[in-house]
């Protein structure tokens, strides 16, 4: 009998240099941190986001200024480039440059983790942040 892999509670290899942050006004507060960026992973996170932060290399956030992950516009902060520093940051001021502050927002993986990453049959090849190929 061959072990299937509960996708739903299998938790992302996130390491300890990944962290994520958000800004509402009263300046940066660290959101999760390494493996507990679990908990934002793979779902439309529901919360408002003004400005985001995203240190470490595997993580990339994309925030929505409508509800329910609506991709109509949306914006991509993380480095997803392992040629930086591991402790490199990348930062996106929703206000600033959308004109409203991110209503909802996913998180993803920079590099391909089979059994973590959302699969998608129609994609060709990896790209970073989006899944991994079939």
């Amino acid at each position: 009998c061959a072990a299937v892999l509960d996708r739903s509670v299998a938790t992302p290899p996130f390491t300890i240099q990944d962290s994520i942050s958000v800004d509402n006004g009263n300046g940066y507060s660290q959101i999760c941190s390494g493996n507990d960026c679990g908990k934002f992973f793979r779902k439309c996170n529901n919360f408002e986001v003004a400005k985001v932060k995203v240190c470490g290399v595997n993580a990339k956030v994309t925030a929505y200024p409508m509800s329910k992950c609506n991709s109509w516009k949306s914006e991509s902060v993380g480095t997803c480039d392992t040629s930086v520093s591991a402790d490199s940051c990348q930062e996106f001021d929703m206000k600033t440059n959308v004109g409203t502050a991110a209503q909802t927002f996913t998180v993803t993986r920079c590099s391909c983790q089979p059994g973590f990453e959302l699969d998608d049959k129609n994609r060709a090849k990896f790209v970073p942040g989006e899944g991994c190929p079939k």
